[in-house]
């Protein structure tokens, strides 16, 4: 009956021990773990009074805690559980390749814009790139699209050159202006001016862009078309319009 007593005391001081020793024995771990090189844990117990004590050994003293203890640090490996349940399919996919077009003024005459209130719709006679038919020569100006959706859009000029007045570009919706940037003197003769303007909007299927350009430098100036520095202006379809 005692030597039964007895173990029962010593394994609840053990067990004790040994979640004490998870809990709060972090610090005596971080300076020397008790865990060996096998993944076996040591310690020493009082046969007399269950106290027992981690080792970073196997040997334990003489008298007191004298009688070694060990065990895994990790049990044996449990048998696989079922297969879950296969989940339910996702939503598709859309493609993630852009969709756009860009068109310049390749010349070889500059494009004139005259002077004051009237703005110059710039046409369009080369196409860098264009994946979807934006761009119709029997519509010079325009980049028109065929599907709804958010669009980029960029626009950019380079002015010959002229000291005095304002310049102005804008991107016009259907004939109505949207995304606009102006340029204010002082200009420098010899110096060209670039401009450059966008914006984002949501066009319809049918809808069209144009790039318009106004200036009262006091007489008709030119929009400079030489090599890659002519007129230019780019859609881009984002996607489709967030919310639908």
């Amino acid at each position: 009956m005692l030597r039964t007593a007895l173990r029962s005391k010593t394994a609840a001081v053990i067990t004790t021990a040994i979640v004490t020793a998870s809990v709060v024995g972090g610090i005596a771990y971080a300076a020397s773990s008790p865990i060996d090189s096998g993944g076996v844990i040591h310690g020493c117990y009082n046969p007399t009074t269950g106290a027992m004590k981690l080792r970073t050994g196997a040997t334990c003293p003489a008298t007191g805690m004298k009688t070694p203890i060990s065990w895994n640090s990790q049990g044996v490996q449990g048998v696989q559980g079922d297969k879950g349940d296969q989940g339910t399919s996702g939503m598709p996919g859309e493609d993630a390749q852009l969709t756009g077009a860009s068109v310049y003024a390749a010349g070889p005459g500059w494009v004139q814009v005259p002077n004051g209130l009237v703005e110059k719709i710039v046409p369009w006679d080369a196409v860098t790139y264009d994946s979807d038919t934006y761009f119709d020569p029997a519509f010079p100006t325009r980049l028109a699209v065929k599907t709804r959706g958010l669009y980029s859009v960029e626009g950019q000029v380079l002015w010959a050159d002229a000291s005095t007045g304002h310049r102005y570009i804008r991107i016009l919706k259907n004939g109505d202006p949207l995304g606009w940037a102006m340029e204010a003197g002082a200009f420098n003769d010899g110096d060209w001016t670039p401009q450059r303007t966008t914006t984002q909007m949501v066009l319809n299927g049918g809808d069209y862009i144009e790039l318009a350009a106004q200036q009262d430098s006091g007489a008709t100036l030119g929009l400079v078309t030489v090599a890659n520095l002519g007129p230019s202006m780019t859609i881009t379809r984002l996607g489709d319009v967030p919310g639908e």
